[in-house]
């Protein structure tokens, strides 16, 4: 990986200077996984919870603005969806993270105590698109490399906007991650329907400590890991492959690892980990022994809204959403990567390969099935092995099925 610091590919926002004893891209991986897991699991059990009204003082009470469904980027469908499909709306969520140091998270990161606390960063997102029939929710992931026109967005830090907007020079690229670092969410959400069409409903991020937690309150998750996964940075991650019981901090580690010995260039290794540990966390959380043990749920979703920031989401809206799902199957949910290809303008930057992009984005848009995308109850078409995982379109269109995970 270089060690060119982050920031915008070309001039026009100042590239921020890295922070000692901190690396990007390791640290905001976790809450957007756990993100995507918290909303899964809310929209597929349809589970009433007792602490309901606390659970709902608790997201409101770490809410940002960031939705905007009158932005001129969002796209209009071209295809109609009629019939019993059409009951309900389709939805799109936005999973994010933020790698703020501020508090307890200042302990979840190896990080030393001369890290700057005023300024938040997000290296990886997810959308889940939840389909009108209530039959299958795609989550895309976009690599944090992806470079992107630089959209125009207020600075903000640490949830203050200051109404002032960023300067923008005609032309001027960014990594995708730098919207979060510029303006928050809301430019997040404004860069990532400038890229895909796609109107972002909600928007959910979450933290180091409600990872963890999370994880932890399910009692670990049992994974099956491909190889040893010994990172540059963060080191021995996982000593030996097989199937195994993952806690919290060690689940954390993986997910953040991106510079593991054998991986491909960029974040694809990383995000391929995130998606199998996901898929094998959903199944977890979705059995009967989960579902059915109140003290397990309860710490879960306490994990959840204590650690989470929101926009456009309460307990009831995922209840509802939830219920119109009916029986819980996490067959339903397939994790997809957007197919990409380094950047002719930045060696260290990433380019949507363009035909697949836009058949992604058009078959989401459309709320239809993604582009030799095999049913989400089939069997994955994916390895899942660091090997396997490249940016070409092949690999883009082998997603991972929550129903059958593979290793990791």
């Amino acid at each position: 990986m270089s060690d060119a610091p982050d920031g915008p590919a070309q001039q026009g926002v100042p590239r921020r200077r890295r922070r000692p004893g901190r690396r990007p891209g390791l640290w905001v991986a976790a809450r957007a996984a756990v993100g995507v897991v918290a909303v899964l699991l809310l929209v597929i059990t349809g589970t009433e919870w007792v602490i309901k009204s606390n659970a709902d003082s608790g997201i409101q009470a770490r809410s940002v603005q960031a939705v905007d469904t009158s932005d001129a980027n969002i796209a209009t469908p071209t295809a109609t969806v009629t019939g019993p499909a059409a009951t309900y709306p389709a939805e799109n969520i936005l999973l994010l993270g933020s790698d703020s140091r501020a508090g307890a998270n200042g302990n979840a990161g190896n990080t030393n105590s001369s890290v700057d606390t005023s300024v938040a960063q997000s290296d990886t997102l997810m959308v889940a698109h939840i389909g009108a029939d209530r039959q299958h929710v795609t989550v895309l992931s976009v690599p944090r490399d992806l470079e992107i026109p630089a959209p125009t967005c207020q600075q903000w830090s640490n949830r203050v906007v200051s109404g002032v907007d960023q300067p923008v020079t005609p032309g001027e690229l960014w990594k995708i991650t730098n919207a979060f670092a510029v303006g928050g969410p809301a430019c997040t959400v404004k860069a990532v329907q400038q890229l895909t069409g796609l109107r972002i409903d909600r928007v959910i991020g979450i933290d180091f400590v409600g990872f963890q937690a999370m994880v932890d309150a399910v009692g670990g998750v049992q994974l099956d890991i491909c190889a040893p996964i010994i990172d540059a940075t963060l080191g021995t991650v996982i000593p030996t492959a097989g199937d195994q019981l993952i806690h919290g901090d060690t689940a954390l580690s993986l997910v953040r690892a991106r510079e593991v010995q054998g991986d491909p260039t960029g974040d694809l290794g990383r995000i391929r980990r995130q998606q199998v540990l996901l898929s094998t966390l959903l199944r977890q959380v979705t059995s009967a022994g989960t579902l059915l043990n109140p003290s397990t749920m309860n710490a879960f979703l306490q994990a959840f809204v204590q650690n989470t920031y929101t926009d456009n989401v309460t307990i009831d809206d995922l209840v509802t959403l939830a219920q119109s799902f009916g029986t819980p199957d996490p067959t339903r949910v397939t994790f997809y990567t957007l197919s990409t290809h380094v950047s002719a303008v930045n060696p260290d930057g990433l380019a949507p390969d363009t035909a697949t992009a836009a058949a992604v984005f058009r078959a989401l848009l459309n709320d239809q099935p993604l582009p030799d995308a095999p049913p989400a109850s089939a069997a994955p078409t994916a390895t899942g092995s660091p090997a396997a995982v490249d940016s070409s379109a092949a690999a883009a269109l082998s997603p991972v099925n929550a129903g059958q995970p593979t290793c990791a």
